[in-house]
This record gives structure tokens, C-alpha cells and sequence, in this order.
């Protein structure tokens, strides 16, 4: 988080999602039900931690590609 608020509000959204996900777990009777809502949560959280761990390993190559600097707002 490294104390910028923008993350606060990332990390209290993820735990709201997880927290959702387990009530739904906890109420499902099939499991179906739970498996689904288990990927869910899944998704959501694997999902931001590839986008924040690869965003800039793909930004910088595609900026290469197009002959573009890297800090370009275009």
C-alpha cells in the first residue's frame, strides 16, 4: 500500500469481494454454487495482482513496438 490512499480503497474492495464470496460459500447448498463463487473470488484477486505485477513489463514493450517513449502520454 505504501501509504497512497488510492490503495486503501483497492485493498478494502478486494476484502469485500473475499468477504462476499465466503458468505456465499458459507449459504450455497450445491457445489456448483460454491466452486463458482470460489473462482470468483479467485479471478478478482489473481486478476489485480497480474495487472499491478505485469502493467509496466507490457506498457514498456508495446511503447517499444510502436517506437514510442515509454513515459509517452499519447
Amino acid at each position: 500500500m505504501s501509504w497512497i490512499p488510492v490503495f486503501i480503497l483497492l485493498l478494502l474492495s478486494l476484502t469485500a469481494i473475499d468477504y462476499t464470496a465466503a458468505m456465499w460459500i458459507a449459504r450455497a447448498g450445491s457445489p456448483r454454487a460454491r466452486k463458482t463463487a470460489l473462482v470468483m473470488s479467485l479471478a478478482a484477486n489473481l486478476g489485480l495482482l497480474g495487472f499491478f505485477k505485469y502493467y509496466n513489463f507490457f506498457a514498456e514493450n508495446i511503447a517499444a513496438l510502436l517506437h514510442r517513449p515509454s513515459n509517452s502520454s499519447r
